[in-house]
């Protein structure tokens, strides 16, 4: 096989062989990269030794140089997810939860939705009937953090804020509780005033 022009032989010295040769693609610009040299022949795939922009060398495989499966050392896609990231920000962002979740601030934020829509589902309530809600925190607190507050017809599916659908039970209880509408506790976890 007659070498070709701007090729390289890659199977150079070994006795018996067909030669092959390789493009030669020293001094090629691919995205940000240029090809400076061959690095190694690996499983017939070339290897290249290429500078980056930014500075940094990368060694690519030629295939993924030519098909623009990579443009760079990493630093293109760095740029592009911060680019991207910046454009995302704010309330608007489809994904301005994400990262947020369990902070502060997202915490009072969830809690100050719940209390608007506990606000809207409360009746107008008597005295003696808000002095009773009063005293089902006021127990839950004194019981400690192992106990909650919960409405038996939950909130998130229509229930009132109201004392006759309240009732005190246990975290785990409650946990397991979620917003199901056919929930029975164990008489154990649960107590109602």
């Amino acid at each position: 096989m007659a070498p070709k022009k701007g090729s390289i032989p890659w199977n150079k010295g070994k006795k018996n062989c067909q030669r092959h040769y390789i493009a030669d693609i020293t001094g090629q610009v691919f995205g940000r990269l240029t090809a400076i040299k061959l690095h190694e022949i690996k499983n017939r795939r070339s290897y290249w030794m290429c500078d980056c922009e930014c500075g940094n060398d990368k060694v690519a495989y030629l295939w993924d140089l030519k098909s623009n499966r990579t443009q760079s050392c990493g630093c293109l896609n760095t740029e592009t997810t911060v680019k991207h990231n910046k454009e995302m920000s704010g309330k608007d962002s489809p994904a301005y939860k994400h990262g947020r979740v369990g902070t502060k601030e997202y915490n009072n934020e969830v809690a100050a939705e719940y209390r608007a829509k506990k606000l809207n589902q409360t009746p107008e309530l008597t005295e003696n009937e808000k002095d009773k809600i009063e005293l089902y925190y006021k127990i839950s607190q004194y019981l400690g953090k192992d106990w909650h507050v919960d409405h038996i017809h939950p909130i998130a599916k229509g229930g009132l804020h109201h004392p006759n659908n309240l009732q005190i039970l246990t975290k785990n209880a409650n946990h397991r509780k979620i917003d199901k509408l056919d929930f029975i506790p164990d008489p154990l976890e649960c107590f109602k005033i």
